[in-house]
């Protein structure tokens, strides 16, 4: 092989090696890249809390219990047990009695049912020592529940919430009973139309008991009725 030939082969396989060296060392090189990220992503929700009043009474919050639970960092289940009696002892013996009590959404969203129950109701005799002259049932004693534009029973009657309706006030006719109310009722602020309370909206109601018109004269002694009321708000 010619010198000038040889020449030639080592020239090629100098610049072989060049490339293989610069091929290499590629890994050296900028890699170009973008990003983008987001501001924190946020979620929040409103609250619903009720305040339910008896006319004159202390007003009865869900949120807080009582006054050593109020605060930044309390504890609640947002449902109170602790509300006073709307109804006291030896009402019952005159007929029909009523109770005036304002409900109010205290909450940042709308509560889309307002409901109300009776629970723990019965019906015994007030001394043990003294005899009874009937046996009523928690069936003999009619409710209703008026829903109006004030407190304190005045202003105008707006709608029967729960009863059955006689123009916009309630006819007691006994359809609507202590147990019947045992079971969850949605209280009407129109025909059908379930009772909301937007944030900060109250509402205004007479709630009547009455004993059924058979119970009269010496029937109605020595008795005692017991039974809870609940309210409860509800966003859908």
């Amino acid at each position: 092989m010619s010198r000038k030939r040889i020449k030639q082969y080592l020239t090629l396989l100098m610049a072989i090696g060049v490339i293989a060296v610069v091929a290499g060392g590629s890994g050296t090189f900028a890699s170009f890249t973008a990003t983008t990220t987001t501001a924190d992503n946020t979620f929040t929700t409103g609250s619903l809390f009720l305040h339910s009043t008896k006319d004159g009474g202390t007003e009865c919050d869900s949120e807080w219990k009582d006054s050593s639970n109020h605060g930044a960092g309390a504890t609640s289940l947002n449902s109170n047990t602790s509300c006073e009696a709307y109804f006291t002892a030896g009402d019952l013996a005159g007929g029909l009695q009523a109770a005036d009590v304002t409900v109010t959404n205290a909450g940042s969203i709308l509560g889309a049912h307002l409901t109300l129950q009776a629970t723990g109701c019965t019906i015994g005799a007030n001394d043990t020592n003294e005899p009874t002259f009937a046996t009523p049932t928690c069936g003999d004693i009619n409710v209703d529940v008026v829903e109006r534009d004030t407190a304190s029973g005045g202003g105008t009657t707006l709608y029967c919430a729960y009863g059955t309706a006689s123009s916009t006030d309630c006819n007691v006719d006994g359809s609507t009973t202590l147990a019947t109310l045992g079971t969850v009722q949605n209280l009407l602020s129109g025909a059908a139309t379930d009772a909301t309370l937007t944030a900060g909206q109250t509402r205004h109601y007479v709630i009547e008991i009455e004993p059924n018109l058979s119970l009269t004269g010496n029937q109605l002694q020595n008795l005692k009725l017991t039974f809870k009321l609940t309210w409860q708000l509800t966003q859908a």
